[in-house]
């Protein structure tokens, strides 16, 4: 359902499982980790069917991948070395950054230029998914 949701309004639903599951008193590496298999099956399933649609911008998607892959590992370990409090806050610092995102992506959209792609909006990805799949890292 978080996945569903989270496409829906354009996050990912780590966005809503994160919260719910610090609620229920996991610990932060319970939490990324269980956050991780859900956004993994979500984005398997979504790669498939946006590659058979042929709307995967490949060269971007190794771009993100060179920084979240890393990320990811990075993340693992220190997922098990971060204390319960500060897990909160980064989480809540990311999701306030979220939240902004949301509420002015259409004006930001609409002050772009119509480029296919430049290098400021993809290190702008890049770094929007690291966040995201990490969950708070």
């Amino acid at each position: 359902m978080a996945g569903t949701f989270g496409s829906m309004v354009g996050v990912g639903g780590g966005i809503l499982m994160v919260p719910i599951l610090t609620i229920m008193g996991l610990e932060p590496s319970q939490i990324a980790s269980t956050s991780l298999i859900a956004v993994a099956s979500t984005g398997i399933s979504s790669t498939i069917e946006y590659s058979r649609q042929k709307r995967i911008d490949y060269l971007v998607a190794l771009k993100i991948a060179s920084l979240a892959i890393p990320g990811a590992i990075i993340g693992a370990f220190l997922s098990s070395h971060i204390s319960f409090e500060h897990f909160k806050v980064y989480f809540a610092i990311i999701l306030i950054f979220t939240g902004l995102y949301l509420i002015y992506r259409n004006s930001i959209l609409k002050k772009r230029p119509q480029k296919k792609t430049d290098s400021k909006s993809n290190a702008f990805i890049v770094l929007h998914w690291v966040f995201y799949c990490r969950g708070y890292f």
